[in-house]
């Protein structure tokens, strides 16, 4: 009777910690979903950060049933250890969903970031950091090395984050099709030039004037008929949009085709404004979005977590190699923290 007793013990700690699992991977997908305001009929499993969270919540759960498997005793004697660490990263990511519910925050910029993304994210890798460790340290047990247990779980930990910083980077560098479907005969309705910082006496900087010089070009040449300009303002600066504005109108485009949006503060924010203002509520469905080669990748994928297919065209900018290597780092981390946890 006590050794039915112990293995129907064993059991339950198994399927708790198979539930844990599960409610893990739930309360990431619907945490993203939630504060992105989308509908659960909008969610594809498919999608890059939904496949690779499945594929995350999936091992950690196929590693927990070998490892019990393998030694019920110790399995249950790690019990408290586990839980411990679980319910830590739990309430980081918990706590990170609550933070990243706010679209405001320290109007302060780091690293041409602002700064309330930053400590949101922080918050998700943290959780995601405790997670990963205790992942490792199950992997390890599995394998059972006699010596170095913590040494080797942190090795399987850093390999765990440095194999998906090396494919998210693989993915940024490889670029997107830049493929217009649109011409004079059959143009688009509006082209959405992404804002980029503002320089000393509100100029456009190299970066955001080639983004509008491309789409003046496509609005010359008859490819689309109007230009979307998005971007709100560091302190003491114009909005992004409305230096484009400016900029516009000393190259004598008509002002009714000009449209102005200049509360965004980040691409998130100006694809979500394509979805909610551009196609629900202008009606909208022939667009194109312009930005730079190094950001389109992260463009195209925030536009399919919002279920939206659009065209994107590259800007004429050229980058030295030590800055391809600092925006490829911004894009790549940025899109981690999208894919994972939904960071706005």
């Amino acid at each position: 009777m006590e050794k039915l007793n112990t293995r129907l013990s064993g059991i339950f700690d198994l399927f708790v910690f198979v539930l844990l699992g599960a409610i893990d991977f739930i309360t990431l997908v619907f945490g993203k979903y939630l504060n992105h305001k989308l509908d659960f009929e909008d969610f594809n499993l498919m999608y890059t950060g939904n496949f690779l969270t499945l594929l995350y919540s999936a091992t950690f759960i196929f590693f927990l049933i070998v490892f019990w498997l393998k030694d019920k005793s110790e399995f249950t004697k790690r019990r408290s250890l586990f839980l411990i660490v679980w319910f830590l990263g739990f309430g980081f990511t918990v706590f990170g969903i609550y933070l990243n519910q706010s679209d405001s925050g320290i109007d302060i910029n780091l690293l041409d970031t602002p700064f309330y993304k930053l400590y949101t994210g922080l918050f998700f890798n943290i959780g995601f950091a405790f997670k990963a460790a205790l992942f490792s340290y199950i992997f390890i047990k599995i394998i059972k090395p006699k010596r170095f247990l913590v040494l080797y779980s942190i090795l399987v930990m850093l390999l765990l984050y440095l194999s998906v910083f090396v494919y998210t980077y693989k993915f940024i560098e490889s670029g997107v099709t830049y493929k217009l479907t649109y011409s004079e005969s059959s143009p688009a309705e509006v082209a959405v030039i992404l804002g980029a910082a503002v320089w000393k006496y509100n100029k456009p900087s190299t970066i955001l004037k080639l983004r509008i010089d491309k789409g003046l070009q496509l609005y010359s040449q008859g490819i689309v008929k109007k230009l979307q300009l998005t971007g709100s303002n560091a302190p003491g600066e114009l909005p992004e949009a409305d230096v484009a504005f400016y900029y516009l109108m000393e190259k004598k485009v008509n002002p009714a085709d000009i449209r102005i949006e200049s509360e965004s503060r980040s691409t998130l924010d100006q694809i979500s404004y394509i979805k909610n203002v551009l196609i629900e509520k202008s009606g909208f469905q022939k667009i194109v979005v312009i930005s730079d080669a190094f950001h389109l990748p992260r463009v195209k994928e925030l536009a399919e977590f919002y279920n939206l297919n659009l065209d994107v065209v590259k800007s004429d900018l050229n980058l030295a190699e030590d800055s391809v290597l600092y925006y490829n780092f911004r894009e790549v981390v940025g899109l981690i923290n999208f894919w994972m946890f939904g960071v706005k």
